[in-house]
């Protein structure tokens, strides 16, 4: 900061490396619309360091449906165009909360493992978000995944709901409007924190596993 002559105390440097080995790959990363938003951070900072292919979409599904955009939206139909990943990572329920159902997750994993894919790792929801009547808008879902990461052992949860959590993390989210508040879409901020969360994640899985 002072080589640079920038005034902001706030302002921070991470240095990470490529992981010395290669992560086991290929990988799978399916996303919805907050990682569509953060594209970009997770093609610089996991893309570039482990052999893993990116797939985000908006309005994304967890199953597919008979007719309508989740008919070729889903988890289940990225899954069917990229082959078979050695592992995956989920960042998806932002825009299909309602479909977070215990059977919902246990058929989206029954899907990983009849492809062979033995390593799941989802993204939990950030917690900021509340319904009009004060209850938390995606409690319900992380309680699911919780559930969930119990039942089967091929599936870790990444708790990106803690890590979003605290006095100075407000400015990681677009705030919305009083009567229809956001706060979980990203801003730019947010975007690189998403990323760096997710290549932190996998960094000290993959240094777990040498």
């Amino acid at each position: 900061r002072r080589a640079l002559k920038l005034k902001s105390r706030y302002l921070n440097f991470t240095l990470l490396r490529t992981p010395d080995k290669k992560a086991v790959g290929p990988g799978l990363f399916i996303g919805d619309s907050v990682a569509v938003d953060a594209h970009k951070e997770l093609n610089a900072l996991v893309g570039k360091a482990y052999a893993i292919n990116l797939q985000s979409h908006r309005g994304l599904c967890l199953l597919p449906a008979d007719s309508g955009p989740c008919q070729k939206n889903s988890v289940l139909s990225i899954l069917d165009k990229t082959g078979t990943p050695a592992f995956a990572v989920v960042a998806a329920g932002y825009d299909d909360n309602v479909g977070m159902t215990d059977e919902r997750i246990d058929a989206v994993m029954q899907a990983f493992l009849d492809r062979g894919v033995g390593t799941v790792l989802w993204l939990n929801l950030t917690d900021r978000r509340h319904n009009a009547d004060g209850t938390s808008t995606f409690a319900t879902a992380n309680s699911v995944l919780e559930a969930a990461d119990a039942r089967w052992e091929q599936l870790t949860v990444l708790d990106w709901n803690g890590a979003s959590v605290g006095d100075n993390v407000g400015r990681w989210f677009e705030k919305g409007t009083v009567e229809k508040p956001d706060l979980a879409r990203l801003t730019t901020t947010g975007r690189t924190r998403f990323a760096l969360f997710v290549r932190t994640q996998l960094d000290e899985i993959g240094r777990a596993h040498v």
